[in-house]
């Protein structure tokens, strides 16, 4: 997707239109979803100009979709990482399980290049 400093993202209806429709719920309605996927999300954590919910129910409607046509709900993941400090962000939302902020956990790695690398390659 496209970045505009100052400018807003409807996360949900882009992650609902844009991912999961095309890679998960046309691939079950035709019966070619064969792989689990993984979904990297990096975002400022303010779902905005749509519903302040519209992300994480794109996120749970996706494990309800699955779980109608029998697929466990694991076959498809989420990996969220937030960069930023917004009070308002996607934590908030206590179904959804959100790594910690990305930026948290990279400042503390500052100036330990060598943990940084163990990090990276073990997380």
């Amino acid at each position: 997707m496209s970045w505009k400093s100052g400018g807003s993202t409807p996360i949900g209806t882009n992650l609902r239109f844009k991912i999961l429709e095309p890679l998960i719920y046309h691939k079950i309605r035709n019966k070619s979803f064969k792989r689990p996927l993984l979904i990297f999300i990096t975002t400022d954590g303010i779902p905005s100009a749509e519903g302040g919910s519209a992300f994480a129910d794109a996120i749970l409607e996706c494990g309800e979709k699955l779980e109608e046509v029998d697929y466990p709900r694991k076959s498809v993941k989420f990996m969220v990482g937030q960069i930023g400090t917004s009070s308002r962000a996607i934590e908030d939302h206590t179904d959804l399980h959100i790594l910690e902020k990305l930026d948290k956990k990279l400042k503390r790695f500052h100036d330990n290049d060598r943990e940084f690398e163990r990090w990276v390659s073990n997380p």
